[in-house]
């Protein structure tokens, strides 16, 4: 008689172990203590890209991960941090933003047969224009994460007061979770400014990374 049991997944990050992916699901669902296991998460995750596979620019960032879903983000820096994300929402590399302007048409004038008559006529036109512009999105489900320390991991939850500020959505610029709590300058160069979460996730601010993961929570 054989009998049948579910099986860990297999690990789709080459930065996090299963273990560590189960916590962070965890967090998704604010298990902040009783966390899920290898063989009870509910979720799936799909790798998007991986910054050693695909590449660290911006721009391969959009491509790959806009618009996919509730995204996690795992970075290893040369600093030796091992940090992350969550974002619940899309990844937006800008938004399109409709403007109403209304401009005065100069006069029409009709002059009659007798006298001499002149009716001013003056019209109002409105029209929309599509203008990219970087904005914040609003959660309240969203965090960074630090496994740095395997035995003392760090969760850092948006804070109440700052959701209007969880994400934010910029083309010049990668994923960045608050004002400045970490955010992808440029290329492989981040930047973690404590501010806008609850906790801050590492002590250095400038932060260059070794490998990066982003990875689809699919439902």
């Amino acid at each position: 008689m054989f009998i049948k049991s579910k099986t860990p997944s297999r690990r789709c990050s080459r930065l996090i172990t299963n273990e560590n992916k189960a916590i962070i699901l965890s967090w998704i669902d604010k298990k902040d203590k009783d966390y899920y296991t290898c063989m009870t998460d509910p979720y799936k995750l799909k790798l998007l890209l991986r910054g050693s596979r695909d590449g660290f620019e911006i721009d391969t960032f959009h491509r790959l991960c806009d618009f996919q879903g509730p995204t996690i983000i795992i970075l290893k820096t040369i600093q030796g941090d091992l940090i992350g994300g969550y974002n619940p929402l899309n990844w937006n590399s800008f938004a399109k933003k409709i403007e109403l302007r209304i401009h005065n048409l100069i006069q029409f004038r009709y002059a009659g047969i007798i006298c001499i008559n002149i009716l001013h006529f003056i019209f109002s036109i409105s029209y929309f224009i599509l203008k990219r512009k970087s904005y914040f999105s609003k959660t309240s489900d969203s965090f960074i994460f630090s496994f740095t320390d395997q035995s003392n991991q760090v969760l850092s939850r948006i804070k109440p007061e700052a959701i209007n500020m969880a994400i934010w959505n910029n083309e010049l610029s990668g994923p960045s979770f608050g004002a400045s709590d970490l955010y992808m300058k440029d290329s492989n160069r981040w930047h973690s400014y404590w501010g806008t979460y609850e906790h801050k996730i590492t002590n250095s601010n400038e932060l260059i990374a070794e490998e990066y993961e982003y990875l689809l929570v699919v439902y």
